[in-house]
């Protein structure tokens, strides 16, 4: 079974994952949804909307980090060195 996290702790890894860009992270409905936001080169992309059931599972929440950080990538962003675990 794999690690449970709350909003808070999710929040704290998006950011991470993102560095060196700005990430704004937004509770909405009570918890249900995380939405997260990264500047890049002054252009806001937004990573999917992250329901409870994503940013609560550790492994799975981890795993869309990294499919937006590669999608990021693909734009031209350069992020810090992450590791997922």
């Amino acid at each position: 079974m794999t690690e449970r996290m709350t909003i808070d702790e999710a929040a704290r890894i998006a950011q991470e994952a993102f560095a060196p860009y700005e990430c704004k992270t937004k509770e909405v409905d009570d918890g249900d949804l995380l939405k997260v936001a990264v500047d890049v080169n002054g252009h806001w992309v937004d990573v999917n909307d992250l329901h409870r059931d994503i940013y609560s599972d550790k492994e799975t929440f981890l795993s869309k980090l990294e499919i937006a950080r590669q999608r990021m990538t693909d734009i031209g962003a350069e992020f810090e060195q992450w590791r997922s675990n």
